[in-house]
């Protein structure tokens, strides 16, 4: 059974507030240094400066003809990484990456779960950023380095698996020891740091995608990515947990149209509905769960679906407070089927077992 809204005044999320005229989400990431979407007849830069690439090995300017990250703002196609080939770009890491973020969406294949396997390099030293197993770390997890001071995030990843993939680093020496701090986040969840030892990359040379030390075996680079790769981006800057959490939920971070005037994003409105009809910010609540479909699109819960989360209990009941008031208003986590991990979905607390949801028993 799934519970539904009873009375016909909207509860308040305490972790919300609505503003209508408020800017989007998409709207507030800056504009990209770099973006391959690998969408279109070649691979190209489709930032706002669009800055010229060489293609070196295995892979060439036709390469995108492998299928994108289904999440990802532009899902139709992505790059195949098969080793032995790197794309080179003119960014000059120490000159304009003292600080930055750089995103992709991966699909690592078996082969990039043991050894170095890094998709984002230096044509010398510098950045290697991608996946490392050692004797001292022998599974998979998300790795970052400046040819020093290396380091990992916590999350062991699997084969044939997309995740969204993000390192930032910030070089403003805030710390201690006068080095930055480097943070990397899964899915747009934080997935680690590194306060101080953690110099700035230590060489000049520009920044390539696929691998690392571009100049090696012919310039084709070395310890290369093998699987997929989609939507990779490069600010000069660190971008906020928030724009991070967007860009992993699929916001297209050159394109916030709302062509609808439903305050909206367009690429939200297709992603959920296939269209830009169905749904109709707060004016509409499609799935009739009780939160509006601009309520859905801030919180992150799907518009089409009145339990996003699969547990029994509506969206528009799981105000995510971490208090239980009553059976409509459960304070649960409307993203997180057993909102206190103990074993029991939230439903099940609510109508089973009359338990508190909120708190692990």
């Amino acid at each position: 059974m799934i519970l539904q809204k009873t009375t016909t005044t909207s509860i308040f999320l305490t972790f919300i507030t609505i503003i209508v005229s408020s800017t989007l989400k998409a709207q507030e990431i800056p504009p990209p240094l770099l973006y391959l979407d690998f969408e279109g007849a070649q691979i190209a830069d489709k930032s706002a400066n669009a800055q010229p690439l060489t293609f070196h090995g295995t892979i060439t300017q036709n390469s995108n003809n492998a299928d994108g990250a289904p999440d990802g703002a532009t899902p139709s196609t992505g790059l195949q990484l098969t080793g032995g080939g790197v794309i080179k770009t003119p960014i000059a890491v120490q000159s304009q990456l003292e600080s930055y973020t750089l995103s992709a969406w991966i699909r690592p294949t078996a082969a990039s779960l043991s050894g170095d396997r890094f998709f984002w390099g230096q044509e010398t030293q510098g950045i290697h950023n991608g996946l490392r197993t050692n004797d001292q770390n022998p599974v998979a997890k998300l790795h970052e380095a400046h040819w020093s001071n290396d380091w990992y995030a916590n999350t062991i990843l699997t084969a044939d698996q997309w995740v969204h993939a993000v390192f930032t680093y910030d070089g403003l020496q805030d710390n201690a020891d006068n080095t930055g701090t480097g943070r990397i986040y899964l899915n747009g969840t934080l997935d680690g740091e590194k306060i101080g030892n953690h110099g700035r990359p230590n060489n000049p040379s520009n920044l390539l995608i696929g691998g690392r030390q571009g100049q090696t075996n012919g310039g084709t680079g070395e310890r290369h990515f093998v699987g997929t790769v989609d939507d990779m981006l490069v600010w000069d800057r660190v971008l906020t947990e928030e724009q991070i959490a967007a860009l992993a939920d699929g916001t297209d971070p050159i394109s916030v149209s709302d062509d609808d005037d439903d305050n909206l994003p367009d690429w939200w409105e297709n992603k959920y509905a296939g269209n830009l009809t169905s749904l109709s910010g707060v004016a509409g609540d499609f799935d009739e769960d009780g939160l509006t479909d601009y309520d859905e699109f801030e919180i992150g819960t799907n518009p089409t679906e009145e339990d996003t989360d699969g547990d029994g209990l509506e969206d528009g009941i799981e105000s995510n407070t971490g208090s239980f008031a009553s059976e409509s208003d459960t304070g649960t986590d409307p993203l997180v089927s057993d909102t206190d991990a103990d074993g029991l979905n939230d439903g099940e607390e609510v109508f089973t077992h009359e338990t508190n949801p909120n708190i692990f028993d």
